[in-house]
């Protein structure tokens, strides 16, 4: 019985360090969309310019190797909607974390799909 008490206990205790770590990374990233505020249309041009390029290569490769419908879906739900906050002037953090999702989605799909 201890020693599940001390099992949990310690993956209690690396759940928090790791939680702590992930907030602060979330928290430093914010701070830098932050100071990007100032540059507000620089920011979302190359949001819809190198998030639409790299959606529609992940696409290409994507119907090339016959994959399901649900990545051709994902690919391109997480392409317009990092489009759409761009585009309807959104706060500057929705646009940054939609394009990180965005690009997020397209790299893992496409890594996929070539291995």
């Amino acid at each position: 019985m201890t020693e599940i008490i001390k099992d949990k206990f310690i993956l209690k205790y690396i759940w928090g360090s790791i939680k702590k770590e992930m907030m602060s990374t979330i928290n430093r990233i914010n701070s830098k969309i932050d100071e990007l505020q100032y540059s507000y249309y620089g920011v979302m041009s190359v949001t819809l310019l190198a998030g639409s390029c790299i959606a529609s290569v992940a696409l290409i490769v994507i119907l090339m190797n016959s994959a399901p419908v649900w990545q051709i879906a994902l690919i391109s739900c997480t392409a317009m909607g990092s489009n759409a906050a761009a585009i309807s002037h959104a706060p500057m953090r929705w646009v940054v974390w939609s394009f990180i999702i965005n690009i997020l989605a397209s790299l893992f799909l496409i890594l996929i799909s070539l291995f």
